[in-house]
């Protein structure tokens, strides 16, 4: 124990030794650890007081925001609806708004109610009927059945307003040195809104007809089966032609034909070359008949010669019927 009383005083004594040799005393040491834990006390003391200070503030904004609430951000403005919509409809392109701008400035300016469709369909109307008119009229009316005006599409941009009563049509040839094509001039005298246009015309004339209804080879009989009666454009129709299939029915073609072709006076035979056929001679009375051979080819109403059977002489008669020759009168 005794010794230990020594021991303390020499270990405090080198635990001092290096404050001494740095140039602190233990009181300076203790001194600065004062002033240290004093600064950071001040320091939270300071930081505690802004926080509360910020959030104060924080407060005081929330209150004025549910009062007054800041406004959304700026955004496009939406189109409005159409008059007399309950809901907001998509807005149209510049370029439609504009096409249906300019569509309903030009309606408002023509003064009429008709879109340019309805106007073109109008006057399309109007030239055909007045051309049907014209047509109708000429000499060679009967030899047709019906009579066809077909008019291209007109351009509705080009026809300015409604005319009604104020629009003129005349043909541009007399329709007897035009039979197929023409030209009717179209011209509007409404005052203040008159303008004029050429309209192109195709005229086709129909007339019965007896045409293939299939395919038909030659020297294939016609029959019901492979004829059938049709209106048919008058300008395919070369020789003349039947407009019953009773009447050539029996006869053979002479060439072939496509469904559809007109079977015109000449190309079937309804007594043809070397045929068999029935030699009649006589009157309303008396008739006489005997074999023959035809020496040519001949459709019904037309002259044929053929050879007597029995004597042997060659004498001319109309064909009555397909193997049915006459002579003389009746």
């Amino acid at each position: 124990m005794p010794a230990n009383r020594f021991l303390l005083p020499a270990v405090a004594a080198v635990l001092l030794l290096p404050s001494a040799a740095m140039g602190f005393s233990a009181s300076s040491v203790s001194g600065a650890m004062e002033d240290t834990a004093e600064r950071e006390s001040a320091a939270a003391e300071s930081a505690a007081g802004t926080a509360q200070s910020n959030g104060a503030a924080r407060g005081g904004d929330s209150a004025a925001e549910a009062e007054d609430p800041a406004p959304a951000p700026e955004r496009a403005a939406a189109p409005a609806p159409a008059s007399g919509s309950n809901g907001a409809q998509p807005a149209p392109s510049s370029r439609a708004k504009d096409s249906g701008k300019d569509r309903a400035e030009e309606d408002a300016a023509s003064g009429s109610d008709l879109s340019e469709d309805e106007l073109a369909d109008s006057l399309r109307d109007a030239v055909i009927e007045y051309a049907e008119g014209e047509y109708e009229q000429l000499p060679d009316r009967a030899s047709y059945d019906s009579l066809e005006i077909t008019v291209p599409r007109l351009d509705g941009r080009r026809i300015k307003s409604d005319c009604g009563e104020s629009l003129q049509m005349e043909l541009s040839k007399d329709a007897e040195r035009a039979p197929r094509t023409n030209t009717v001039r179209v011209r509007c005298t409404l005052p203040g809104k008159s303008w004029r246009l050429p309209v192109q015309i195709r005229i086709t004339k129909f007339k019965r007809a007896v045409v293939a209804s299939a395919d038909i080879e030659r020297d294939e009989v016609l029959s019901e089966g492979n004829l059938r009666e049709s209106l048919t454009d008058i300008t395919k129709i070369k020789g003349g032609a039947f407009d019953s299939i009773a009447a050539i029915s029996g006869s053979r073609a002479k060439r072939r034909f496509s469904a559809g072709d007109p079977v015109p006076s000449g190309s079937y035979c309804a007594v043809c070359r070397n045929d068999e056929v029935t030699l009649e001679a006589g009157n309303a009375v008396l008739t006489i008949s005997t074999a023959g051979t035809a020496l040519e080819d001949g459709s019904v109403g037309s002259e044929v010669r053929v050879r007597n059977g029995k004597s042997g002489k060659t004498v001319s008669g109309r064909v009555l019927a397909p193997g049915r020759v006459r002579t003389g009168s009746r």
